[in-house]
């Protein structure tokens, strides 16, 4: 399947967040889904669990 959007929601949606007036803990990541609102796609969730671990383990 070809990415419909070719791209990630993840940009978008940081930089809605920073104009209203949000920071951002780390740069955002795109993980693929199945179809518009999901699943993950295989292997995706494990990806994203170390990229949260890294936000945490940076902000101690």
């Amino acid at each position: 399947m070809l990415l419909r959007v070719l791209g990630y929601a993840a940009g978008r949606i940081a930089n809605r967040l920073e104009r209203k007036g949000g920071h951002l803990a780390a740069e955002p990541e795109g993980f693929i889904v199945e179809d518009s609102e999901g699943p993950l796609k295989k292997g995706e969730l494990e990806r994203a669990a170390i990229w949260a671990k890294g936000i945490v383990e940076s902000k101690k």
